[in-house]
């Protein structure tokens, strides 16, 4: 596997549509340095139309990767998907400065796709990465505090309120 092999080589393709896949796994990550990831598998939808002026790319991201949850500290399958559109404009100079437009020089064959995946899916592995496990276990212990602190309530009771209560017998 190689970056080159995230690319899509426009220029003997006809005008309309045409779709591509492509498999995300931890090599395709390891071009980029990056291995906050145990395990990943995600598959790459990728919707191209092609123009006489330019292309119009839409990337779809789906799959699951393997993340350390952020309170135990143990691995699990954390589910990603991720969306984008990004138009191809032809120019004199390449410019990449734009979030959704790529400006590629005039005479280029192919398109390189790997920084949109890889930024993709990086993007949209949550901030707070937390397991189901301990979602349920804060859940519980939520309702477990929630259920002593109301007994305990119930049964400190200030003693100028019981002399109040019996005036009123």
């Amino acid at each position: 596997m190689k970056l080159d092999d995230f690319s899509i080589k426009f220029s003997g393709l006809a005008l309309g549509e045409h779709s591509f896949d492509f498999q995300l796994n931890n090599e395709f990550f390891s071009f980029f340095d990056f291995d906050d990831f145990n395990a990943s598998d995600l598959n790459v939808q990728v919707d191209l139309l092609k123009k006489s002026n330019g292309l119009d790319i839409d990337i779809q991201i789906s799959g699951t990767v393997e993340v350390p949850c952020d309170i135990s500290s143990e691995p699990y399958d954390q589910e990603i998907e991720s969306e984008t559109r990004l138009l191809v404009k032809f120019a004199d100079e390449y410019d990449d400065s734009q979030l959704d437009i790529l400006v590629l020089k005039y005479g280029e064959h192919a398109v390189s796709l790997a920084q949109y995946f890889y930024e993709m899916s990086v993007l949209a592995v949550p901030l707070k990465r937390v397991s189901p496990s301990s979602k349920e276990k804060q859940i519980i212990e939520k309702s477990e505090s929630a259920e002593s602190t109301s007994v305990e309530e119930k049964e400190i009771t200030d003693p100028r309120w019981d002399k109040l209560k019996n005036l009123l017998n």
